[in-house]
């Protein structure tokens, strides 16, 4: 219980950041290709950063970088843990104490029911919370290509020396100048 509240308030938390609206990840990923991402000092995200919060709290860094997609990782992840920790409760249930101090289940076969369910819930949390961890490092990655694309000058101009040699009628001449170079 706990848990969810925790997460409740980190996931409202993230609501009130004010954060520069870029365009969503779904239209920016036709544009950028994740796999050619290269890491600039200016990057509004750190990819490593966005995956571990991503892992530790499923849709926390989906929720940070305004995808709306981290509310799906949030509610897997919050369904998930509910699920394991009624699974346990119901297993805590069927645990009998002996005389001897020897512990045991007064139901063997709804406690393998319990215990299969509780494995399956967990593997699929672990699921959860390794795809919400890939799936945010795309989205920081795809999401940094488009601000160093933006903050990028239109136009780069670059003026230097030069000196070349021109035909002449009495032959090669040096000819001193400058050159301009423009880049768009």
């Amino acid at each position: 219980m706990k848990r969810l509240i925790v997460l409740l308030v980190l996931s409202l938390a993230t609501l009130s950041v004010s954060a520069q609206r870029a365009t969503s990840y779904k239209d920016l990923k036709e544009s950028y290709d994740y796999h050619l991402y290269v890491k600039d000092q200016d990057d509004p995200y750190n990819v490593a950063w966005t995956g571990l919060a991503s892992f530790a709290i499923p849709g926390i860094s989906q929720l940070i970088m305004r995808e709306n997609r981290g509310w799906y990782f949030l509610g897997a992840s919050l369904i998930l843990s509910s699920i394991c920790e009624d699974e346990l409760e119901s297993l805590q249930d069927l645990i009998v104490i002996d005389s001897s101090g020897q512990g045991s289940f007064s139901d063997e076969d709804k406690a393998k029911k319990h215990i299969g369910l509780l494995c399956l819930a967990g593997l699929a949390e672990l699921g959860v919370m390794i795809w919400s961890s890939v799936d945010a490092s795309h989205i920081a990655k795809v999401k940094n290509m488009y601000y160093q694309r933006r903050n990028r000058a239109s136009v780069d101009m670059s003026l230097y020396p030069s000196m070349d040699f021109v035909q002449t009628g009495n032959g090669l001449q040096p000819a001193a100048g400058m050159t301009l170079a423009l880049r768009f």
